[in-house]
């Protein structure tokens, strides 16, 4: 059985697709049950956060053979202005778990989806590897620096047996934040007819990865018996300016985008792209789904999801679809 904390999120959701489709069972534990039922998949069991607690979350945590970590409290931008609340809001929760539950369980294997795309801040040299120091800008990826340390800290000292992907930018179809996604953020200016904001002037680099792609990713490290104590980048090892970004949505939609700029924050990485070569020399793991389609998907799961009045009268499907 796989335990995923936080599985109702957008990462989660692309990795319970991937989990339903190979016929394996999972508990999700998440803060909002009655929502994340609403998606309820064969073989998915729901426990509140609230219930996940005492002896009743020592019972779920001995059964399970994976435990998938993927929530988190935070966006970069989110303790921008007060970056010490990264740590007793979003480090010192994942610290506990892990070390809490550390003598439950100390043979199911610990996944830590970590930040690619803000742990290593503004790096010198491209693409980034594992063994490049981890320098932070913003709280939210010395948040994650944190966390792999905490993790890293009980694999050493009860012996846990762990994998932490770094993770660069996913997009896809599940991604609904309005606070974090620039692909989903910027069709959803399409939608609305609102502004969108562009933070700087659009050259900066970010390496955008498919959600699905990266659930495979998680999913290759559940599996792996052969490391037990391994950081991997998780990412297409590809950069695409904001402006590449942008201009392909408008391709893929037939809309022209109203773009507000506003100046960049201390916040913003300027470029990273990843090397992936350990992962893939490792378990085999490569990113394969083209950016382009990406943006499609999520474009055309848009238009589903749209009444179909409202898409008669005012958001028609350009003719190519």
């Amino acid at each position: 059985m796989i335990l995923i904390i936080g599985g109702s999120g957008f990462l989660g959701r692309h990795f319970r697709d991937l989990l339903v489709a190979r016929g394996e069972e999972s508990i999700i534990v998440t803060r909002n049950v009655a929502r994340a039922r609403e998606y309820a998949m064969a073989g998915e069991r729901f426990v509140s956060s609230e219930e996940f607690g005492g002896r009743y979350a020592e019972d779920i945590v001995s059964d399970a053979s994976v435990i998938v970590y993927l929530a988190t409290g935070s966006t970069p931008a989110t303790f921008a202005d007060r970056p010490w609340l990264e740590i007793p809001q979003v480090v010192a929760p994942v610290s506990e778990f892990m070390l809490r539950f550390a003598s439950v369980n100390p043979t199911a294997k610990r996944i830590f989806v970590s930040s690619g795309g803000t742990i290593y801040g503004n790096p010198q040299v491209h693409p980034v590897d594992e063994d490049q120091p981890s320098m932070p800008i913003s709280a939210y990826g010395m948040g994650k620096h944190m966390i792999e340390e905490s993790v890293q800290f009980a694999g050493r000292t009860y012996g846990l047996n762990y994998n932490i992907l770094r993770v660069s930018n996913p997009i896809g179809r599940h991604h609904q934040s309005a606070a974090q996604g620039v692909v989903s953020a910027a069709i959803r200016s399409l939608v609305t007819g609102t502004e969108f904001n562009m933070y700087g002037d659009g050259t900066s680099v970010r390496d955008y990865v498919d959600a699905d792609d990266v659930a495979e990713a998680i999913w290759a490290a559940c599996r792996d018996t052969c490391f037990n104590d391994r950081i991997w980048n998780v990412g297409s090892g590809v950069g695409h300016s904001l402006t590449d970004i942008l201009e392909l949505v408008e391709e893929v939609t037939g809309r022209k985008l109203r773009v507000k700029h506003i100046p960049s924050r201390k916040i913003d990485v300027q470029k990273v792209i990843l090397n992936c070569s350990r992962v893939a020399a490792d378990i085999g793991w490569v990113a394969r789904r083209d950016i382009a389609r990406t943006i499609e998907d999520i474009w055309m799961g848009h238009i589903r999801s749209m009444d179909l009045d409202e898409r008669r009268i005012a958001y028609a499907i350009p003719g190519r679809f």
